[in-house]
This record gives structure tokens, C-alpha cells and sequence, in this order.
């Protein structure tokens, strides 16, 4: 039987304050002070996720795409996730992004590793998500991850089972957050791979100029992380 992860709400490093389904929270409740960051409130009104789901949906996006593209997928275990242009009526781009825990959680539960990158650079306290695939808001236990095989440099995203391994979790990145509007917080993060082992250079979720979703390690350009690995968050629209 593989292992459940409690879904609960947690207080973040630098007074970010996230709760269990991102979709219900009110965005003007979420806040941050992490590098000088403070988040702008307000869920934008564009078509995200079908009617069915509005609010109880919410809508991954990268900074490089912008926020009209977000995640999809054809809903089978171990198909691949791309980002395409946000529709109403499009199901298979219903997804709900969820706080599933902190890192130090995750860590002590010997989920993640000890001596991996993130275990070693990162406090214990920053947030730990996962990507659930939920055609109209019907949760399928389906989420964002990789496979034993694809965690490495250019590994394919795909819908693997929920809370089953660390290749389904991501850690947030507080340090490297950047202002975006569009989100929720009021900025944008890197989500790195809790099924990393590595002690360097993590394996970030990346998006190339055609929505392909893949795994590669975090660039650094001029100190600061290239747009393609930042992400954030969006509400469905009210209706």
C-alpha cells in the first residue's frame, strides 16, 4: 500500500502563509516578505479551468509563457504534461495544486532525502506542493512527477500516482522568488524535484518556448534563475 501524505496548512518561511488546497485560498490573505517580496492579491479572471471546476481549481503557470498557459494533460497514468493555452471547457487542464507539507517533514519522514540539494540548502520550514490532475474538480490521485527513469536532465513530466514517492513532490523556492502579479503570492518560484538525490544543482520543473514540460537542473543566469523555471499560482475565475 503506498503511503498517504497529509494535506494540512502550514506557515512559511518569511511570513508566507499557504493552506492545503491553493484554490481556496483568498489571495489577498497570502503575503511575503522573503527577499523583499509582498504579494499583490487578487486572482485573475481568464479562462483557466472549465466552468465545473472554477475556484476549486487553480491554475499552474510559468513567468516565460505567461499565465494564459497552463498545464495539460490526456489524463492517463504516465502521460505527459505540457502547458497549452487555458480554455473554459478544457478539462484535461483541470488541476489543483496543493501545500502537501514542509520539507523538514518530508526529510525527517525519510521521504526525501537527507543529503540531497534541497535537504542541504533549504530550511525546513519552505513548502512542499503537489499537481493533482482533477477534471471537473474530481480529484483522479494522478499528479505531476516523473518516473524512476526520467529523473534526471531532460526527464519527461507525467502524471504518476499521488503521494506514492518523492518524484511527485515539489519544493518550493523561496529564495529565488520573483514578482509576478498573476500570482496568487505575488510572485513566482522554481519547483524542484523532492526525488532528487543529487547534493548540487537540483532538478527544477522547466518549460521550453513550446509548453514542453521537462526536469533540468536550476539555471543560474547573473544570479538569478532563468524565467523558464519560475512558477506561480492563479484562481479560477469567479463563476
Amino acid at each position: 500500500m503506498h503511503k498517504r501524505f497529509t494535506r494540512a496548512s502550514y506557515a512559511l518561511a518569511g511570513g508566507v502563509a499557504v493552506t492545503a488546497a491553493l484554490g481556496l485560498t483568498a489571495a489577498g490573505a497570502v503575503s511575503a516578505s522573503t527577499s523583499g517580496i509582498h504579494a499583490s492579491g487578487g486572482g485573475q479572471a481568464v479562462p483557466t479551468a472549465t466552468k465545473v471546476c472554477g475556484k476549486k481549481c487553480n491554475d499552474l503557470f510559468n513567468l516565460q509563457l505567461g499565465y494564459k498557459f497552463i498545464p495539460s494533460t490526456d489524463g492517463r497514468y504516465g502521460s505527459d504534461l505540457d502547458l497549452a493555452l487555458a480554455h473554459n471547457f478544457t478539462p484535461s487542464e483541470d488541476f489543483i495544486a496543493t501545500q502537501v507539507g514542509t520539507l523538514g517533514q518530508f526529510v525527517a519522514g525519510g521521504v526525501i532525502s537527507s543529503t540531497s540539494y534541497v535537504a542541504l540548502n533549504y530550511p525546513s520550514s519552505w513548502p512542499v506542493f503537489e499537481e493533482q490532475f482533477a477534471p471537473y474538480s474530481v480529484t483522479t490521485g494522478l499528479c505531476a512527477g516523473v518516473s524512476r527513469r526520467d529523473l534526471k536532465q531532460g526527464g519527461e513530466i507525467s502524471l504518476r500516482s499521488c503521494g506514492s514517492n518523492a518524484r511527485t513532490l515539489w519544493v518550493g523556492d523561496l529564495a529565488n522568488a520573483v514578482k509576478d502579479k498573476h500570482s496568487i503570492f505575488g510572485f513566482d518560484l522554481p519547483w524542484v524535484n523532492g526525488g532528487d538525490t543529487s547534493f548540487s544543482n537540483a532538478l527544477s520543473l522547466t518549460t521550453d518556448d513550446f509548453g514542453h514540460l521537462y526536469l533540468a537542473r536550476l539555471a543560474m543566469n547573473g544570479g538569478a534563475v532563468n524565467d523558464n523555471q519560475e512558477w506561480g499560482v492563479k484562481l479560477g475565475p469567479a463563476k
